[in-house]
């Protein structure tokens, strides 16, 4: 964000922000929707002149509460904009690939994608994955709830939610593209310190991580990514549920990427 100032006013998501933004010129602007002069009002209970984070997926800005939003007839926040932002992914490039797990469980996972900012999450057919996809409904579940963590993350890129894919597509697809360096996570794997100080003339500008389900990768299946260049790294001398996994091993490369890459 490029105003350190921000960075702990509420941030709300707002799917059609930029029209609004741009219709205001930074001047005031009204926001005829409930739910948000609910969590203005409230929830968030702000005052006059106190100031709101709103993005989506494309711009970010400040937004300065008007006296007019206090009417309750009109459940509409009135604010002026402030400076407004176009969103930039961050870097290196990062997609991962989930085993479906349980929904909780994968739920949390996608959560945490993207509270550290992975640009795209892919849904991992594998050989112990028990359960089918839930197609348009499990991608708008999962939708609010990446916008959930965005907003308490202030990560203004959500992940893109790709269709499912095996392990063997997972494979050919990151294959086809250059520059990339994938990665999957046993304990038995190289330290993952040595993934994240490799010299400058090694690292990449796109990673592929795969993280396994319950029970993680079969013998095969890790046979299959290690014959494919797909390195191995352990997180820790434990073992991680997936999205355990997730959490420790975005965190990393999303902390290393400050100084490292």
């Amino acid at each position: 964000m490029n105003n350190k100032t921000n960075k702990h006013l509420f941030a709300v998501y707002l799917h059609d922000l930029d029209i609004k933004v741009n219709l205001a010129q930074r001047g005031v602007v009204a926001f005829n929707d409930a739910d948000l002069w609910q969590r203005v009002v409230r929830v968030l209970r702000l005052r006059q002149g106190e100031a709101i984070i709103a993005f989506n997926t494309r711009v970010h800005c400040v937004l300065t509460i008007q006296p007019a939003t206090y009417d309750i007839r009109s459940s509409t926040v009135h604010a002026v904009v402030q400076e407004v932002w176009q969103n930039e992914p961050l870097r290196p490039m990062l997609s991962i690939y989930v085993g479906m797990t349980k929904k909780e469980a994968f739920e949390e996972a996608a959560y945490f994608a993207a509270q550290m900012g992975v640009n795209e999450f892919y849904p991992l057919y594998t050989e112990k994955v028990q359960r089918a996809w839930g197609e348009k409904k499990e991608v708008e579940r999962l939708t609010k709830i990446m916008i959930s963590a965005a907003e308490q993350a202030k990560s203004f890129i959500l992940p893109a939610i790709k269709p499912p894919v095996t392990v063997a597509h997972a494979i050919t697809h990151v294959g086809d593209i250059k520059e990339r360096q994938a990665v999957f996570f046993e304990p038995e794997g190289m330290p993952l310190l040595s993934l994240l100080t490799s010299k400058p003339s090694t690292v990449q500008s796109h990673y592929s991580f795969f993280f396994g389900p319950e029970g993680g990768f079969t013998e095969q299946e890790k046979k299959m990514l290690t014959n494919a260049h797909v390195l191995c790294y352990a997180l820790t001398p434990t073992i991680l549920r997936t999205q355990e996994a997730v959490a420790v091993a975005v965190g990393a490369l999303r902390s290393a990427g400050k100084t490292t890459f």
